[in-house]
């Protein structure tokens, strides 16, 4: 059975709206999302990965004043009250730097981080001030109709199976003018973001998985990256899935979900 927790106030919560499946005594898995800001996104995988995991999966608030510390507070805070002493993090796009943010600052809270198409540093740096300005131009309607329509292509498509939204709609954490304020809020926490200075200190392992075809985050370079820069105690994996975009985790859920659980359990039993 999935748990889910009471619909807070998004616009003013300074609590993590999360769900939770899976067996209970299974290894914690955190899921951490990506710019859209809650599990949208995690419709198919939720129920592969809550086979064999137990898999807690959060949304932000819409807070457009939050600093990615406040971010990788508010998740620790979340598992003090689930019990959670520590949990391996799947970390998608943007919730890899939330990732990294909470693994420097309190390493001992974080067993492995699975990166879903995630980054260490800005994936377009010329481009994030142009799409902040422009979201900044959209009446807060004509994106939540533009969501609702993108909504139902993917269900048409069959890519796209929501349940349990947080708020009550998909993407209900980007909705609203607070709610876009908030995105654009994390628009320029990536453009100011770049942890490659402080990978030497990671010492927890690190896997990562991304799309050949994703053309937001260049994942050949980022693979590149983790693998020169990582120490040899984080046991650096990773996965490259032909064909996959940038949206990963809805794209390519199977095969998201195998590597994950593989991974996880490999960690725990070293």
């Amino acid at each position: 059975p999935t748990r889910v927790s009471e619909t807070p106030d998004l616009d003013h919560c300074d609590e993590l709206p999360y769900r939770i499946s899976g067996p209970e005594g299974a290894p914690p898995v955190v899921y951490l999302p990506g710019l859209q800001g809650d599990w949208t996104a995690m419709g198919f995988a939720q129920p592969l990965l809550s086979r064999r995991l137990r898999l807690v999966e959060v949304a932000y608030p819409r807070r457009p004043d939050w600093s990615l510390a406040d971010h990788a507070r508010a998740v620790a805070a979340r598992m003090d009250g689930l019990a959670i002493e520590s949990a391996h993090l799947l970390a998608e796009s943007y919730g890899s730097l939330v990732a990294w943010e909470l693994g420097l600052a309190r390493p001992e809270r974080v067993r492995s981080l699975i990166q879903a198409a995630g980054f260490c540093q800005p994936p377009q740096r010329p481009l994030l001030p142009m799409w902040r300005f422009f979201l900044g131009l959209i009446p807060a309607p004509i994106w939540g109709w533009s969501i609702d329509a993108f909504v139902r292509w993917k269900h048409w498509q069959g890519a796209c199976r929501t349940h349990d939204p947080p708020g009550g709609q998909p993407f209900a954490a980007s909705r609203t003018r607070r709610g876009m304020r908030a995105v654009g809020n994390r628009l320029t926490i990536i453009h100011q973001t770049d942890v490659r200075d402080r990978l030497d200190e990671v010492r927890f392992p690190v896997a990562y998985i991304g799309g050949a075809r994703d053309i937001i985050v260049p994942v050949r370079r980022e693979i590149k990256t983790l693998q020169r820069m990582l120490d040899p105690a984080c046991r650096f994996r990773h996965r490259l899935i032909p064909r996959a975009p940038h949206a990963i985790l809805p794209a390519r859920a199977r095969q998201v979900a195998e590597f994950t659980t593989e991974w996880i359990e490999e960690v725990d039993r070293g």
